[in-house]
């Protein structure tokens, strides 16, 4: 029950009367209530009887303690108080007068002479704190919380509460000061520390149980248990049965269940802190992707920018060709009985353009036409193209721009120049179909074959190949593999 507060245990006790819940609360206090009083009456057998006399007082009041947020506040100045009534004047007088006396003598380097004396005037000075100054004092060193925790429990953030008990430590340092004891604030911090809160004597959380039964939260206030249990007389007698029969089984069950809940809580820190690196990692990888994209696009650049030099070269080779002048001047075609008239011959983009994909004859008409326009972007859509490994289609766009680049190097290299549509051959329930162009590669006839496929009320290219006249032609093709190197035996063909 380590991550449930005390508000909740104390509301969960004036609710329904659990012994469990007000049992844990024992557990908590005990040490800070019986040092509290021990520190006043500097009697062990007073101090214990005090501090079952203060959970007897918080079963009674539950009820009303439940809107405090802070209850080691309230058991603080309760055990303050009932200290100070158990003695008596007398006793009280001759204690500050042996006080005083030791305040006049030299300070000795002792830390346990120091402590000595400082703990008589310790709870009396916290008793001049503000309640919010006590409540940070008692939480930071009496507890031993952290300035989170404190945070927490005080509706504070972690730097403020770490503020506020530098604060209040500092003001009850002046306290110190004013009845003539000094101290450093890292010093009296240290004597809090260590000091401020020892270990209550072994059985006595079973007592208080027991006794804070009696004051009839759980039990009537006149019942013999609870009279038996409540008197210090035969407390003596009921401690080594206490032990045996509450305190040791409770305390060995307290300390299994802390260990666990310390265990539990180090999974869930060490999961939360790996969902955490999960989350970087997701987010730079986002970010590597989003900058990776501009040197992608670079290249796409830079590949279309080399396939246009490569065209210009070899269109001034062709313009050195033509001229009249050269040696090399006649081209093939005029030569060749075979070739198609030129009438029928298109220069790259000026008869064709793009009529859709809703039929064969459009669909390869409008991919020759973009083949020789350099329309990258219409290729990619007129190609059904296959690229494994690759589900995003990054690397797809990027081998298409670089295929269409190299593709039109090819043709230019070799002075291609197509004719019209000869005709468009339907196959395989209509899925399947071929069109087929006259050529000229320099100066030789061709037929340009193009594969296509229909796919979802669209027709595109799954195949392209030259071929001579009259020579067989390669079986149908529904899809070309970029990675499949088709570029190489188009060229082998040619």
């Amino acid at each position: 029950m380590s991550d449930v507060t005390d508000h909740d245990l104390i509301c969960e006790y004036a609710r329904s009367g659990s012994e469990e819940a007000f049992g844990e609360l024992a557990h908590r206090h005990v040490d800070l209530v019986h040092s509290t009083a021990f520190r006043v009456l500097r009697n062990a057998s007073l101090a214990e009887e005090v501090t079952q006399r203060v959970f007897v007082a918080l079963a009674r009041n539950a009820t009303k303690l439940q809107h405090r947020a802070v209850l080691t506040g309230w058991l603080h100045e309760t055990t303050r108080n009932f200290a100070i009534t158990t003695v008596r004047s007398e006793e009280r007088r001759r204690l500050r007068e042996q006080e005083a006396a030791t305040l006049e003598t030299p300070e000795s380097n002792d830390t346990q002479a120091v402590w000595d004396q400082i703990a008589p005037h310790l709870d009396d000075a916290l008793a001049h704190l503000s309640e919010a100054d006590r409540d940070a004092i008692l939480l930071r060193y009496f507890e031993r919380k952290t300035a989170r925790e404190i945070g927490d429990r005080l509706g504070l953030t972690e730097e403020a509460a770490q503020k506020r008990a530098a604060r209040a430590l500092d003001r009850l340092r002046m306290i110190f000061a004013e009845r003539g004891l000094s101290a450093s604030a890292n010093g009296l911090a240290g004597f809090l520390s260590i000091q401020a809160v020892q270990s209550a004597p072994v059985g006595l959380t079973g007592s208080v149980i027991a006794a804070a039964g009696t004051a009839g939260a759980v039990l009537p206030v006149t019942s013999t248990l609870g009279f038996i249990m409540a008197s210090t007389k035969v407390k003596i007698g009921l401690a080594a049965v206490l032990v045996a029969g509450v305190s040791t089984p409770l305390v060995i069950q307290h300390q299994k269940n802390a260990r666990l809940l310390d265990e539990v809580a180090a999974l869930r820190r060490q999961s939360a802190e790996l969902e955490r690196l999960r989350e970087e990692n997701q987010r730079l990888a986002a970010l590597n992707v989003d900058a990776a994209e501009p040197e992608r696009q670079e290249h796409l650049e830079l590949m279309r920018l080399r396939g246009q030099v490569g065209m210009l070269r070899d269109e001034l080779r062709q313009v050195k060709l033509a001229n009249p002048t050269s040696p090399e001047s006649s081209p093939a075609i005029s030569q060749s009985q075979t070739n198609p008239p030129a009438s029928s011959l298109m220069q790259p983009g000026v008869a064709l353009k793009d009529l859709g994909a809703a039929t064969p004859d459009a669909a390869a008409q409008s991919f020759l036409w973009a083949m020789l326009s350099d329309e990258v972007g219409r290729l990619s859509e007129l190609w059904n193209a296959d690229t494994p490994g690759d589900p995003d289609g990054v690397e797809r766009d990027k081998i298409l721009g670089e295929t269409a680049i190299e593709l039109k190097r090819l043709l230019a290299r070799d002075n291609t120049q197509f004719g019209h549509l000869m005709g468009v051959d339907t196959v395989e329930t209509e899925y399947l179909a071929r069109a087929r162009f006259n050529a000229l590669l320099n100066g030789e006839p061709q037929v340009f074959v193009v594969d296509l496929v229909r796919m979802d009320g669209q027709w595109l290219v799954g195949g392209m190949n030259f071929g001579r006249p009259g020579s067989p032609e390669p079986p149908l093709r529904s899809k070309i593999s970029l990675t499949g190197g088709f570029l190489q035996d188009l060229a082998r063909v040619r």
